[in-house]
């Protein structure tokens, strides 16, 4: 519908839900602006965006581009939308069957996570009707659980307390850890309220979980398995885990069974990583091992690794040793950020010299390693106080609330914005 059909709509809305007949839709001025109501259009992302209160409209315009930025990542093909979405900024209570196809009414007071979760159901059956090419397909259950998915990312995202951003999963990892996995079924099909905030939150966290394993075995058909998921709910009218089972080409009985193992491998490998403080205490018990002394008062004793060719003038070296120490030093570059990943490199490196016997390589390899894990520790030091700074400076995402639908997208940015400059990311 176009602009002016559908501000009509709206103040019809307006007047005839209380239950009082509407009146005559009045005049738009130059501005596109109603007497009693505001409109946005967002060209790029083909949205109309309506609302009595201008801020309300300001808002919701912000929060739309950003989910709709959102969808388009997630899709990554670079299609353009054909039709044109109506979002309306809702004061007053409504029927969802009150409103046309291609409108998505949102309540001003409903909570943040609800709105975005709205925002991009109404987005993501864009896609599904013009990627099947369905006119009227009323929202399958999985797009249900891509938005709730694509939300926690939105309001939630990760956590930068000890560095870079990192998927924050501890809660489903607790929950792994102690034989608690949610049921694939109800995950898909049985959200809860969106006023139990915390519960919400868990299933929120959960849908996320869920696409991030999707989308790491799958990464390059992620759209292929969508597409079809989607085509097998509105066309073969099968129910939504049936859907995926067979899109996914497992037996349904066995999703169950692939969701907890792959699940609880995902939150493994994304453990949030240790502090820098944490890191350097690791890597000095790494890099001291023990020795045995003849004839001595301490028979066995430990030294550090750099120690070690002064002692080895006398001694056979043990090989054994060594390779616990490259065990260790492989499990830490796996638990820490990338950026000390060189550093931790150039130690393995060393060792591996040290085993060929080769002492005055070992000394310059150890030492460019010493150099580089300096460097490293001072950059992630840099990092974090850049980070906790801007933590105590800016309110956290998720206190902010959908009664004035704050401006997220720049809260956003500017919490991220001194960690890519240190890191030296594109702007």
């Amino acid at each position: 519908m176009n602009a002016a059909r559908a501000i009509i709509l709206l103040l019809t809305l307006v007047l005839a839900l209380p239950g009082a007949l509407a009146a005559p839709p009045l005049p738009l001025d130059d501005d596109a602006t109603l007497v009693d109501g505001y409109h946005q259009y967002l060209p790029a992302e083909r949205l109309d965006i309506f609302g009595k209160v201008e801020a309300d409209v300001s808002n919701l315009a912000m929060l739309t581009r950003l989910c709709a930025h959102e969808v388009d990542a997630f899709f990554g093909d670079g299609r353009r939308p054909e039709h044109r979405l109506n979002f309306y900024a809702m004061d007053i209570s409504f029927l969802e069957s009150d409103f046309k196809s291609w409108d998505v009414p949102l309540r001003t007071a409903a909570p943040l996570e609800a709105s975005v979760v709205r925002i991009l159901q109404g987005l993501l059956l864009r896609q599904l009707r013009e990627r099947l090419g369905i006119k009227r397909a009323a929202a399958p259950a999985s797009v249900a659980f891509l938005a709730a998915a694509l939300a926690n990312r939105i309001v939630y995202d990760g956590k930068g307390t000890k560095g870079l951003y990192r998927k924050d999963y501890r809660i489903p990892r607790r929950q792994f850890a102690s034989g608690t996995y949610p049921d694939l079924t109800r995950l898909l099909t049985e959200p809860p309220p969106s006023e139990s905030r915390l519960l919400y939150r868990l299933y929120l966290v959960h849908c996320d979980l869920l696409l991030s394993c999707l989308q790491g075995l799958h990464s390059q058909k992620m759209l292929p398995l969508v597409l079809e998921w989607w085509r097998l709910e509105c066309k073969e009218r099968l129910e939504t885990t049936t859907a995926l089972a067979q899109a996914m080409g497992i037996p349904k009985d066995k999703l169950q069974e692939w969701y907890v193992t792959n699940a609880a491998s995902y939150v493994k490998k994304s453990i949030t990583p240790e502090s820098a403080e944490d890191i350097a205490s690791r890597l000095h018990r790494i890099l001291t091992i023990p020795v045995v002394e003849m004839g001595g008062d301490e028979p066995l004793r430990t030294v550090p690794l750099e120690k070690l060719p002064e002692i080895l003038k006398n001694r056979p070296l043990d090989l054994y040793a060594l390779d616990s120490v490259q065990k260790d030093l492989l499990q830490l570059k796996l638990g820490s950020l990338p950026i000390y990943h060189d550093a931790i490199d150039l130690y393995i490196m060393a060792v591996n010299v040290l085993r060929q016997n080769d002492l005055k390589a070992f000394r310059k390899r150890f030492a460019e390693a010493q150099k580089s894990f300096g460097q490293a520790t001072r950059l992630q030091q840099r990092v974090t106080a850049l980070l906790n700074e801007a933590e105590r400076e800016l309110s956290p995402v998720d206190i902010f609330r959908a009664a004035t639908w704050q401006n997220i997208l720049e809260h956003r940015l500017k919490l991220r914005a001194p960690v890519d400059r240190t890191v030296g990311f594109p702007q």
